[in-house]
């Protein structure tokens, strides 16, 4: 019995000893920011230079219409929180109200 709880304790130190050792090698990065994330891909992706600067000049060139779209979205959640609020206010849904959300949303 002593034995095997001895092995069983020796087993378990040396897998988080392996796995605090694997991730102490490898490379950390910041997924909160662009260095980080560009750095990472060029890392899991194996890119060479050319093409890490050619996806470091789309990402940068992308970026101001990301922004711009993704405050659209953000605009579009907050409509749509409105209009579901005021449908449970009134219980009453006004179609076309909503036809012309989704269809502003869709385009």
């Amino acid at each position: 019995m002593k034995r095997s709880a001895l092995v069983l304790v020796a087993g378990i130190a040396v897998g988080a000893a392996t796995y605090a050792l694997l991730m102490r090698l490898q490379p950390q990065y910041d997924p909160g920011s662009l260095d980080g994330q560009l750095a990472w891909m060029k890392s899991e992706l194996h890119l060479s230079d050319g093409q890490f600067a050619r996806i470091r000049e789309l990402h940068e060139a992308s970026e101001p219409r990301l922004r711009a779209l993704a405050s659209q979205v953000a605009v579009m959640q907050q409509e749509l929180i409105a209009f579901e609020r005021t449908r449970r206010a009134s219980d009453k849904v006004d179609f076309v109200e909503f036809a012309r959300f989704v269809e502003a949303r869709r385009t």
